[in-house]
């Protein structure tokens, strides 16, 4: 059987020291996933924005066909969507990528410093050797 703590703890005494001595990792760890699910949930809403403005377009489109009087004017509405819609979608790939980097950077800065890559670069000692 194994033997609980005095205190209201499920996890039994073998675990206090362990958890006493990575108080700092957790501490650590808990930071970098609340930073890293605050910025893939902003990634997230920049996405379903995104997506949101992109349907109210594709929802313009037949409004512009129905006023075309020729089907050249027809091929240009339509090719003017779809050079708008890659545009649009090769910006909207590129922004979450850098948020989903900026994510992953801070992270990994969280999780080697402890504290964010502008603090953790701010903290570190400067190299005062000069090189001619």
């Amino acid at each position: 059987m194994v033997q609980q703590t005095g205190s209201d703890s499920p996890l039994p005494r073998s675990f206090d020291g362990m958890v006493k001595a990575n108080a700092h990792n957790m501490e650590t760890w808990t930071k970098t996933c609340e930073s890293f699910f605050a910025k893939v949930g902003k990634a997230n809403a920049e996405t379903l924005d995104f997506w949101a403005r992109r349907l109210k377009e594709d929802f313009e489109v037949p409004a512009r066909i129905a006023h075309c009087h020729a089907p050249e004017e027809v091929a240009e509405a339509y090719k003017q969507f779809f050079s708008k819609m890659l545009s649009d979608y090769n910006e909207q790939t590129e922004k979450v990528i850098d948020m989903a980097s900026a994510a992953v950077e801070e992270g990994l800065s969280l999780a080697q410093n402890g504290q964010p890559g502008e603090e953790a670069a701010a903290a570190a000692p400067k190299d005062k050797s000069t090189k001619a």
